[in-house]
Order: structure tokens, then sequence, then C-alpha cells
């Protein structure tokens, strides 16, 4: 490894200087007014792993502990080293970072010296930390001795957390149980939330025995818990919990995100009562409703029985969504419904529309006609290629009717989103594809791509090329493109309030400018530039996200830069506000917010601020919804 000589100058003038000098010469707005602490983090934003480990030898514990966190947003392995001997640094903050950072490159050679750790000090200050990253970092030989501690004692704070990244790793059994039990019986709400989201998250296990454990907790006075297990039931459709989770829906002043949990709970048993999925198909909220005709997929009903006892839903949307359940009453009355569709005002609600018709193949031609439009709005042309793409798939398809020459004539287009799901199509259909036709124009469109703007369908296209090819691409790194803007930086306070003026209403968002430099910086610049000013929210999804930010409106957006992730112990509660993304280091200018605690994002989308008031307002928000403006 090699360094320059004016960086390890630097680095030596660090090493002698100590933090109560910095302190007494700090008087800006936030920590960046220490110069060395800007270029901590411009050597994150660089990707410049070798500089923060060498200053990690700093004689400042202050700069120890951010290189340290700085390096969990690098996730580079040439840390692991120096992280781990971090662990035993005389300051805390230090080995709380340097822990972090281990769990974020996940190198399982780390796991045993944080297992070490943890089985040695019994006082552990913030031990969910700790934990978090023994369950990153654990491999199948490090569990049993993972869950032989828990088991043997009784007091174990913050061990959820590494029962919940097992869990994301698919490397859960049975033998969790027991350490999930006392989580759930003993835990802190943290803990007790992260047992709950393990079991939920969970596909293999039996969880039969904490049956009545869960259901306790469907009646917690605190909102997440109850979502959280509301969902868990999901996970052990017994008669009892149906019973539960059919009281819940009968309620419908419940909150939202209750029910839209008790329903995607409801959806895995095998009985489902026709009156419950008649009656809150028509809940006033429009995304609860949108669940709801999920259930009609469950029901043993057919299309008749659907068209007489389900009336027709006032929300065009949510008629949209109970037609994709009638797919031969969408065939008999094509040419009335093709009318309705084009009689929707809304975009979203005709882009709705468009994808209830994708049951009724002979409908290609038109959604043909729609994608090579260019006067449509990008949305519904998305959608028209959605339904398209669909159609391919159903049985009623014309087997005779080639689909490679519909495909090049959709890629002749140039629209990246086009490109981007014709691009998914191919690579999940290669092995069918290949050797009907030649597929050279798909790598022509790659010369009309504009980087790091379409870096999206950039990867989509590359994938699928490799997959005619019959190999595997993988992912490059994302180059740096984007300076922070640092003189806005120095200028804010450690936390800023804006606020989103929404045509559903107003909620305000505390920007986290210490932690998030970049993420931050970058969001106010936009608002600066007016960029947000009548943007839509082009993603609902109930009891997850709703996200903005997108200047086409379909989600495959961008402005001509993209800034860096930025991972910290921040956690994604609810109303946190996250940065989108195609894949770390690619953010740029869509984020969403968060309706409910998100636990499985945290180390994968960087949190830049959290919403502080107006939950009501992000909960009433729906798909085509506008920003009127934000302030600060």
């Amino acid at each position: 490894m090699k360094y320059s000589l004016p960086l390890l100058m630097l680095l030596l003038i660090v090493a002698c200087s100590t933090p109560e000098k910095k302190v007494e010469t700090a008087h800006a707005n936030n920590k960046f007014s220490d110069s060395l602490l800007v270029q901590i983090h411009e050597w994150k934003d660089h990707r410049q792993a070798d500089s923060l480990v060498l200053m990690m030898d700093s004689e400042n514990a202050t700069y120890r502990a951010e290189a340290a966190m700085a390096l969990a947003s690098c996730q580079d392995t040439i840390a692991v080293h120096s992280l781990c001997i971090a662990l035993e640094d005389s300051a805390t903050r230090v080995r709380q970072n340097a822990a972090y950072a281990l769990g974020q490159i996940a190198s399982k050679e780390s796991g045993y010296s944080l297992m070490t750790l943890i089985e040695e000090t019994p006082n552990l200050e913030n031990p969910a930390i700790y934990w978090e990253a023994l369950g990153s970092c654990a491999d199948s030989v490090l569990i049993p001795r993972m869950l032989n501690f828990l088991n043997l004692n009784e007091g174990t704070p913050g061990a959820s957390r590494g029962l919940y990244k097992l869990t994301l790793s698919q490397l859960s059994s049975p033998a969790f149980i027991p350490a999930l039990r006392k989580q759930i019986v003993n835990g802190e709400k943290d803990d007790l939330l992260l047992a709950l989201h393990s079991i939920l998250r969970n596909r293999t296990v039996d969880f039969n025995e904490l049956d009545s454990l869960i259901v306790q907790q469907t009646a917690n006075e605190d909102l997440d818990i109850r979502i959280a297990a509301t969902g868990a039931l999901g996970r052990i459709p017994s008669e009892y919990n149906r019973l539960i989770l059919e009281q819940l829906l009968r309620n419908p002043a419940e909150d939202i995100n209750v029910l839209i949990s008790a329903l995607r709970s409801y959806r895995s048993h095998d009985s489902i009562d026709t009156e419950i999925a008649a009656t809150i198909i028509h809940h006033p909220n429009r995304d609860v409703a949108l669940t709801a005709c999920e259930l009609l997929g469950k029901l043993d009903k057919d299309e008749v029985w659907i068209s007489q006892n389900i009336a027709t839903p006032t929300d065009p949307w949510v008629e949209a969504q109970v037609l994709k359940y009638m797919p031969e009453f969408v065939v008999k009355h094509s040419d009335k419904l093709v009318s309705q569709m084009e009689s929707q005002q809304n975009p979203y609600a005709k882009a709705a529309w468009l994808k209830a018709l994708s049951t009724n193949p002979a409908l290609h031609s038109q959604m043909e006609k729609i994608i090579l439009d260019a006067t449509v709005k990008r949305i519904i042309s998305t959608a028209a290629c959605e339904s398209l793409l669909s159609m391919f798939a159903s049985p009623k398809w014309d087997g005779e009717q080639p689909i490679v020459p519909i495909l090049k004539n959709a890629a002749s287009t140039g629209d990246i989103t086009i490109l981007a799901l014709i691009s998914g199509y191919i690579s999940e259909h290669a092995d069918e594809l290949r050797e009907q036709d030649d597929f050279s124009f798909l790598k022509n469109t790659l010369d009309g791509l504009t980087l790091p703007r379409d870096i999206e369908t950039y990867y989509e296209i590359k994938k699928a090329l490799a997959a005619l090819n019959n190999e595997t691409w993988e992912t490059p790194k994302p180059t740096w493109n984007h300076p922070i803007d640092w003189e806005l930086v120095k200028s804010l306070p450690p936390f800023k309030t804006v606020t989103v003026h929404t045509n559903r209403g107003d909620y305000e968002i505390e920007l986290d400018i210490e932690n998030a430099p970049a993420s931050a910086s970058n969001f106010l610049d936009l608002v600066d530039e007016g960029y947000y000013t009548d943007k839509l929210f082009h993603r609902v999804v109930p009891n997850f996200v709703i996200q903005t930010g997108c200047p086409r409106g379909d989600g495959y957006g961008s402005v001509p830069y993209s800034i860096r992730s930025e991972f910290d112990l921040h956690d994604y509660q609810t109303g946190a506000c996250g940065m989108a993304s195609a894949g770390k280091d690619t953010e740029s200018c869509q984020w969403f917010v968060t309706h409910s605690p998100t636990p499985h994002l945290e180390g994968r989308y960087s949190i830049f601020g959290y919403v502080t008031k107006g939950m009501d307002v992000v909960n009433s928000i729906h798909e085509g919804d506008t920003i009127h403006t934000i302030s600060y």
C-alpha cells in the first residue's frame, strides 16, 4: 500500500494534535468547522479507504471515530484489520463505530473478533451495535457459538439485531426460537421490534410455539410493535390467528398501517371471509383498499361471484385493481374498458387501468401504439410496456406472434424506461430468446445513454447482453462525479428543518447535516433550484414508503450526476427519509419516507433525515399526489 508524502505529512500533524485544541477552535454552525473532519468526509466521498485506515492511528479519538464510521460507507476489506484492532480502542465511540463498520463490510473473519468481544465484555455500551455487526459477519460455524451464549445468558440486550441480520442472510434455523422468545419476553422496544421482524422476514422456520407471545403484542400500545406483530402473524396461519386478524379487519377505524399489515397476514390463510373481503375493498383509504383487492386471489370464487358481490369501487385505482382478478370479464368487455382507460384524466389512474388490461393479450397492439407515442406521459408508456411484457407470459398469448420484433420495435424509442423493462424481460427469458433473433439492436442502444444519469438502464442492458451470451455480468463500482457542497454544509446547523408542502398537507423533515452531508446538501441544493416543485409521488407501497423526486414520474429518471451512499448508526424507523438508488453510490434526486420501521433497508440506503411533524400527511399521500414546493 502506497501513500503520498503530503498525506503522510498531514497524518503526522493530526497524530500530534489534541482534541482540546479542536474544541477550542470550533466556532461554526456544525462540526465541519474542523478542516480535518471535512477531509475525512472527503476521503469517504472519494472512497479513499487507505487514507481513512491511516487516520485510524491518530491520537485524536474524534478523528479515529469519524474515520471508522467513514469506512462503513467505503466497505473496503483493506480496513478489516485496523477496525478489528479498534474494537479495543480506549474510546467508546471508536469501538462502536469500528464494530458498525465491520458489520457493513461483512467480512467473515471479523465475526470471531466481535464474538470474543461480546463474550468477554459483560457491560457493553449500546450492545445492539456489536450484535448487529456480529449478525452481518457470522458464518455457519460461528452461529452455534452465538446461540449458546444467548441461551446461557438471561440479559442479552441488543441481540435481536444480530438474529435479524442472520435472518436476512437466510442463516436462521429452529435453533433461533429460544433466543427470539427471550427477546420478545424480556426485550426493550428495539429488541422486541427486531425479534418480530425476524419472524416476519423468515420463510423457512416454524414459529408456532411463539404464537401466543406474538398475539399478545398485537395489542401493544406502541404502534410500531402492533404493526410488526400483526405482520408476524402471517408466519403462523392458525385458526386462532385468523380470528384475531378478522377482528382487526372488521374495525375500519384501526390504524391504516395495522390494517395493511393484517391484510398481508390474512392472505396466508386458506380460508378468507367473503364478507370482510367485500367490505374492506371499499375502505376510504385507497392503499388499504388496494391491498384488500389481493384477497380476491385467495377467494375460492369465480368472476361471476366477484361481479355480483363486489360493488364497483368509486376509486378508479381500486376498480382497476379488481379487474386484474376478472380476466374473462376484461376479454369480454375490452372495448368498453379501453374506453374507460382512455377517459382517465389522472395519468397514474390511466397507468393502473393499462395494467388491468394486461390480462387480455389481444390488446397488445394498443400497448405497442402507446409505447411508440412520444407525446404520452412517461408513466403511461411505462405502464403500457409493463402490460405488454405481462401479455407475453399469458397462456392466451398467440404463440405464432414473434416476440423479438416487438421488443426491437419498442427499443427503437430509445426511452430509458422502455429499454430497462425489455432488458429485464430478455434477462429472464434469455434461454428461450437467444437463438431466435439478432440482439445487436440492444447493444446499439447503449450509445444513446447518458451516464451516470441513466445508470439503472445501463445496468439492465448490460445484464441482458450477458445473459444472452450465457455469461454473468458483475455490476461495476460507480465512479465519483459530484462534489459535496461544503460551503452550504458549513453554513448550516447540525440539524436543519425543511417543510414539504403537498396537495395533502405539509410535513416537516429534520435533515441530519453532520452524518449525511452529501445527501442533505444535495437535497437542499435541489430545493434551492426549485427542482422538487410540482414533482409527483410516483411510488407508494402501503405500509412501506412514499417515493418522489423522479423527473419522469415513473421511477427511472435522474439528474446528470450521482452522489455517494452514506451509512451510519441511524435506524429506518417510522418517518425515516432515505435516498433511493439503483445500488450503492448511485443516489441522486429520488428519495422516500417510511410509513413504519423498515430495518431491512439499513446499511443499504442512506438516511438523511426524519419526519418530525406531519406523519398523518405522509400516511395520506397516494400515488400521483404532488409536492407543491419545499421550504426552509
